[in-house]
């Protein structure tokens, strides 16, 4: 992977050398100057054949190095994750998708969180979250609602919720009023704020945390990131993950806020990163993030 980079690099270099070269040459104009000139495009081309030729070799090298950590991975991660269910927050992208199957893969059962915070409006008094943040705030030493918010969710996904005994005895038969189990999470549902994907049952509480939301023009989406910061705070084992290879600051933005994070998901190496953080690895900074201890955790 890093290999291939490098030699990409290299035929820009290259490129930009023969580019120089010419120009050198036509000012010349004599005839030593164009020997010169001729001698020189003929070094560059043959040095361009002989990295085309490295390149190639590369690829292919590169193809099968991944092709066996995928393989490794498949043994590696085998019901690692098995009676465990883990959230994804950010249901959009292939980043998400291959999540998700790396995850299954493993065992676990995944449920997806697509998120819209544009929908809350503190002022909107009609919202059903609105009506919850100021009891959130002061439950969980909170200055903002969106943060009120992502707290109380977390907190309601930490623990099984009680079921209610059926009521028995003589007599006319008695209604009862029942609050939601997990009131944040419905009101988040109820404003459109939050979805869940699939049939959650209620009963289902939350080992694991990935994050790999993004915004418009692929920022981190914040909300997402208060969200992993909020299961980061309950003990819950969370990493944030971003694609191989892609631009976002999500991996920079998420280790600046010391929370766990890849930005080699897709890789081997980066998929394992995934699996062994939610299975009890240090939730450190891992890839080639600036200030990364390691590549990914050690294989055990």
């Amino acid at each position: 992977m890093y290999n291939l980079r490098y030699h990409i690099v290299s035929i820009v270099a290259v490129f930009l050398a023969l580019a120089l070269g010419l120009v050198l040459g036509g000012l010349i104009g004599d005839k030593s100057g164009t020997a010169l000139q001729t001698n020189l495009a003929s070094g560059i081309q043959q040095q361009l054949s002989q990295i085309r030729d490295e390149s190639t070799k590369v690829s292919a090298a590169n193809t099968r190095l991944t092709s066996f950590g995928n393989d490794n991975l498949a043994l590696l991660s085998k019901d690692r994750l098995t009676g465990n269910t883990i959230l994804i927050i950010g249901a959009q992208g292939d980043a998400s998708k291959h999540a998700t199957q790396i995850l299954e893969q493993s065992g676990a059962l995944v449920v997806t969180a697509d998120i819209n915070a544009g929908r809350y409006k503190a002022d909107d008094k009609s919202l059903e979250s609105a009506k919850l943040v100021a009891g959130l705030k002061a439950r969980y030493k909170q200055t903002d609602d969106l943060a009120a918010l992502a707290a109380g969710f977390a907190a309601e996904w930490m623990t099984t919720p009680a079921t209610p005994a059926p009521t028995t005895g003589t007599g006319a038969p008695t209604t009862t009023t029942v609050a939601p189990a997990r009131p944040v999470t419905k009101a988040l549902q109820d404003d459109g704020i939050l979805k869940l994907s699939g049939d959650v049952p209620t009963t289902t509480s939350l080992n694991g945390v990935v994050d790999v939301a993004l915004g418009d023009k692929d920022v981190p989406d914040s909300f997402g990131l208060t969200l992993a910061q909020a299961f980061n705070k309950q003990n819950t084992p969370t990493i944030v993950a971003q694609m191989d290879g892609v631009t976002s600051t999500l991996g920079s933005t998420a280790a600046g806020m010391h929370l766990g994070v890849t930005d080699l998901l897709g890789t081997p190496m980066g998929d394992w990163t995934v699996i062994a953080v939610l299975d009890g690895a240090p939730a450190a900074t891992y890839g080639a993030l600036d200030g990364a201890d390691q590549v990914y955790p050690p294989v055990k």
